[in-house]
C-alpha cells in the first residue's frame, strides 16, 4: 500500500482474437482516475505472438494453456492470475474483461467501497454513459444519471 492507496492488480484474460478490442480496452483502463494499479494479462493463445506484442507495449503477461472449451480456458487463466496475485505485492485484484471499456471512475469507486468482494455490472449507451445496473438486494434494474456503483459484500 502506497500512501494509504492500495496497489491494484488489474487482471484480464486474453487470447489473440481479442486483439480487436485491445485499443479501446487499454484506453478505458488508461482513463481510470485511480492510478495505483498494474495491468496484468493472462494469454492462452496457441502462439506467443500476441503475448510478445503485449509485452512489447510494456505490460506484464502471464501464460496459460490454450483450451478449445472457452469456459475451461477462462477458468485456467483466472487460476494463473489468482496464483500470481497471491504471490505478489498487490493489495487488491480487479478482474475486468478485455472486451469491456470501464468508465473512468470505476476503479476509484471500487476502492472507495472498501469491501472484501464487490461485483458490478452495468449497461452503457453509445456515449459510454452508464444507463442502468442492478440492485444486488432486489435484483431489479435501476437507472443512473451519474456513475454509481452498487456493491455487495461476501464476508470471509
Amino acid at each position: 500500500m502506497v500512501n494509504n492507496y492500495p496497489k491494484i492488480m488489474v487482471a484480464t484474460t486474453t487470447y489473440a482474437p481479442m486483439e480487436i478490442y485491445l485499443k479501446q480496452f487499454l484506453a478505458g483502463i488508461g482513463r481510470q482516475t485511480y492510478k495505483n494499479y498494474e495491468l496484468v494479462f493472462c494469454d492462452n493463445s496457441k502462439e506467443n505472438t500476441y503475448s510478445e506484442k503485449l509485452e512489447g507495449l510494456g505490460y506484464k503477461v502471464l501464460k496459460s494453456k490454450p483450451n478449445p472449451v472457452i469456459h475451461t480456458a477462462v477458468r485456467d487463466a483466472m487460476n494463473v492470475l489468482r496464483d500470481y496475485f497471491l504471490k505478489s505485492q498487490y493489495d487488491l485484484m480487479w478482474i475486468v474483461e478485455q472486451d469491456q471499456v470501464p468508465p473512468s471512475k470505476t476503479l476509484e469507486k471500487l476502492v472507495e467501497a472498501n469491501k472484501d468482494v464487490i461485483g458490478i455490472s452495468y449497461l452503457l449507451n453509445k456515449n459510454n454513459d452508464i444507463v442502468c445496473t442492478h440492485d444486488p438486494k432486489t435484483h431489479q434494474i435501476i437507472t443512473y444519471s451519474e456513475l454509481q456503483i452498487m456493491a455487495h459484500t461476501q464476508n470471509k
